[in-house]
């Protein structure tokens, strides 16, 4: 190995990341390619190491369970009174986006009448964690889903 690779070897071995990578830039002169981590917002860090509304609720009102496209497990929880979200938890197997998406979404879905829930998109969801790494926007999706699939077994569980 020249001493222009074996340098290369080293820094990329000793180059520390926060368990998500991405390819950036680097220079093309030399055939480079520099690994950089990704970065969470701080919002999005605090509700996915620290949710307020992980837990399975006992008798809700409404319930639905999903499973994402890359294994992670969503499950929502909702407690009604009338046409009114009082209380929103869910359980997930996933990661820490997939933590932070599902304790914003039922803190964000608290309070809302079912139709106003409904409407929230996975966009809105990453706008409100301040953003998302790409690669981890199906955590939202997933959690939009999840919502909306328990807003409408709660529906038909009131008729």
């Amino acid at each position: 190995m020249d001493k222009q690779q074996g340098s290369l070897h080293a820094e990329t071995i000793n180059h520390e990341t926060a368990g998500e990578e991405t390819w950036v830039g680097g220079d093309a002169s030399l055939n480079i390619i520099e690994l950089q981590p990704i970065s969470f917002s701080a919002k999005a860090i605090q509700h996915g190491r620290h949710p307020t509304n992980a837990g399975r609720m006992e008798h809700p009102d409404a319930y639905a369970s999903r499973v994402g496209w890359c294994g992670e497990v969503m499950e929502m929880y909702l407690r009604l009174d009338g046409n009114r979200i009082v209380a929103a938890s869910f359980w997930a197997d996933g990661c820490l986006s997939t933590m932070a998406c599902g304790d914003m979404l039922t803190t964000m879905a608290r309070g809302m009448v079912l139709e106003d829930a409904m409407a929230i998109t996975p966009q809105t969801l990453i706008a409100a964690l301040d953003g998302l790494p790409y690669k981890s926007h199906h955590c939202a999706e997933l959690s939009v889903e999840t919502l909306r699939e328990a807003i409408a077994t709660g529906w038909a569980n009131r008729r």
